[in-house]
């Protein structure tokens, strides 16, 4: 376990981690009850799903805090951001999502980080779809979570609380599966793990090399264009887009979930079967696997055979290439 937490550390730059039993949900339910210890109040940002489901977290956990709740696909205003934190207290926090999961969008870490460290902030994000898909800093950040299964690719079933400081144990106010200092006194073996999702993850972690990110980064921008080509919205601009995720807005009268079903039908699965996916009529396409250019250049083909039925649709796309050949 030593060995793993030391390569998860110098992946991310973090000083310490803690690799925990379950899904993302519990580190992220971990670091609201290490804010709690801190009494103070904090700011939560949210532009998409995931970023609500923080202030879920921290409305459980007792928390005090703001937040600024922007609608899904919107980026943060780093004027009104700073003008929130500045009200807080010193040694209050900030928590927000650093790869909105739900749009595809990447929200401002660096930018935080500096904010937070000017303002004598505690800085925690939720970096579950970011560490092993893209180069992510976590030097300075009080906490950070990250699960097996998303950015990394392996397993799911493993959760990790990234942090910068010794935590103690608080047996009277925690769980042991939620008191990080539980985790953190037994060096994250306090309870029997699976050693075959350890075994994966470390195999994960080892994989997670500067060649597979610039790999996903140049399939993500080939995908986008090839999308945007076949006549779909995306939810984030190219500027604040996410290599690992892209959530795709089908054109007018196209279920995204009748899409869905017949990529399925065809080999090919994304995803839209999340209720907030449904929702909204969106389906996205995953590329936190690495998966290889061919495979996507037969994703793309697919699509544009099961979108020509659409009449709306067939125009759209005979629009979006005369204008591409213009």
């Amino acid at each position: 376990m030593a060995d793993i937490r030391a390569r998860l550390c110098k992946l991310t730059g973090a000083a310490d981690v803690q690799i925990m039993l379950g899904s993302g949900t519990i580190a992220n339910a971990t670091v609201a009850n290490q804010l709690a210890l801190l009494g103070t109040t904090g700011l939560i940002l949210s532009n998409g799903e995931f970023g609500e489901r923080l202030a879920g977290n921290a409305r459980n956990a007792g928390l005090r805090y703001d937040w600024l709740q922007l609608p899904w696909g919107h980026t943060f205003d780093m004027a009104e951001v700073t003008r929130l934190a500045e009200r807080l207290p010193a040694g209050g926090w900030i928590w927000f999502v650093h790869h909105e999961t739900s749009t595809g969008i990447m929200n401002p870490l660096d930018e935080l980080k500096k904010l937070a460290d000017r303002l004598n902030l505690h800085l925690c994000a939720d970096c579950i779809s970011s560490i092993g898909a893209m180069p992510v800093d976590l030097h300075g950040m009080y906490l950070a979570t990250c699960a097996s299964g998303k950015g990394l690719g392996s397993f799911p079933g493993i959760a990790m609380v990234f942090h910068n400081y010794k935590p103690e144990p608080h047996p009277d106010r925690f769980p042991g599966y939620l008191d990080l200092g539980h985790w953190f006194e037994n060096q994250s073996v306090p309870h029997t793990h699976s050693t075959n999702l350890v075994a994966a993850l470390d195999i994960a972690v080892q994989q997670a090399t500067p060649e597979r990110m610039q790999q996903i980064a140049d399939n993500a921008k080939w995908l986008r264009e090839q999308l945007q080509s076949l006549g779909f919205q995306l939810a984030a601009s190219e500027d604040v887009a996410s290599p690992g995720i892209m959530t795709i807005l089908p054109v007018k009268e196209m279920s995204a979930a009748e899409l869905g079903e017949e990529l399925e039908m065809r080999g090919f699965w994304l995803s839209y079967r999340s209720q907030y996916l449904l929702n909204h009529n969106w389906i996205q396409a995953a590329l936190l696997g690495n998966p290889s250019r061919e495979s996507l250049e037969k994703l793309v083909h697919m699509l544009s055979v099961v979108c020509r039925r659409t009449p709306e649709a067939k125009a759209t796309i005979a629009a979006a290439a005369k204008a591409v050949k213009s």
